[in-house]
């Protein structure tokens, strides 16, 4: 009887997981493909989050303008195909 409780309660957590981590990944998703303000913020954390790393000595300014560069690329592009 022991078991089944513990396999039933590692069931369920394991689904619990499952679903938070699909939620979290559709979340991200969806704030980089759309155009709203959640999309703008989300480009604008990791372009805060870039200069911060090279702030601290991470990623040379060479590496940060190439980044950035792919970065800005990369959005221009979705911005195109979504045009």
């Amino acid at each position: 009887m022991e078991n089944i409780l513990t396999l039933l309660i590692g069931c369920v957590i394991l689904c619990l997981l499952i679903l938070g981590g699909g939620w979290m990944i559709m979340r991200f998703r969806t704030s980089i493909q759309s155009p709203d303000s959640t999309g703008s913020d989300a480009v604008h954390s990791m372009m805060t989050n870039l200069h911060r790393s090279m702030e601290l000595g991470e990623i040379s300014s060479a590496e940060y303008r190439t980044i950035k560069n792919r970065l800005m690329s990369e959005i221009q592009d979705q911005a195109n195909r979504n045009s």
